[in-house]
């Protein structure tokens, strides 16, 4: 194995999300030794995960997964977490999960979403599998624990993440860094983003990018 230079750190997400998160926090204090997070399309406990570093680091959180195979993997190996085998959105309902396989982390409850790959990549939706929709504030409300914040939130599920976004009361829960997957974000004009508006019109400001995913900073950490 080739020597690393001494700055360089090993990433399990897919584009070094978790290291950007980390640069994030080391302008504001920082990573908190025991923070927690909350994983919505958590996919799998290590293979391109955000939180992976983070419950090595010995945080805590929830992750939110709708594939079954997958939530058993997270069930298994992070002990620690609360894993929740649904989706979030908005409202509460039952939508069908087209699923592409086990492995597959194109799974999606979008149905144009679920359409384009199919197409674009050649593969067939094996199946359909009904799954409870929950908004992100009951989760919180049922599963946050008491005296606890939210250091980060990370969502990447497939066309549905401005839907995700919506269900969370953020005036009563306000992570302090959300990274989001965001496709239809472009640099040169953020603002054309749904993703952006919504967040920035709840006081998060864009601080970084990371190809596909984008990150915003509460101000609540930024004066810090």
């Amino acid at each position: 194995m080739a020597n690393l230079p001494p700055h360089a750190k090993l990433t399990y997400s897919s584009h070094g999300e978790d290291a950007v998160l980390a640069a994030i926090y080391e302008e504001h204090g920082g990573l908190p030794e025991a923070g927690f997070y909350v994983d919505v399309g958590a996919y799998h406990p290590t293979a391109v995960s955000n939180t992976a570093l983070l419950y090595e680091a010995g945080w805590r959180g929830i992750n939110i997964e709708p594939n079954p195979a997958m939530a058993d993997y997270l069930t298994r190996l992070r002990p620690g977490d609360i894993t929740l085998q649904q989706a979030a959105g908005t409202p509460g309902r039952t939508a069908d999960l087209l699923f592409f396989g086990d492995w597959a982390s194109s799974n999606t409850l979008d149905p144009d979403f679920g359409t384009m790959i199919s197409t674009s990549q050649n593969v067939p939706i094996e199946r359909s599998i009904p799954t409870a929709v929950v908004p992100l504030s009951d989760v919180f409300a049922e599963h946050l624990p008491p005296s606890l914040g939210i250091d980060f939130l990370t969502v990447d599920v497939e066309g549905m993440d401005v839907e995700v976004l919506e269900s969370n009361d953020w005036g009563r829960y306000r992570p302090s860094v959300v990274a989001v997957e965001d496709l239809t974000l472009r640099l040169e004009e953020p603002a054309a983003s749904a993703v952006f508006r919504l967040l920035t019109a709840e006081g998060y400001r864009f601080v970084s990018h990371a190809l596909k995913t984008s990150f915003y900073l509460s101000p609540e950490l930024a004066t810090t």
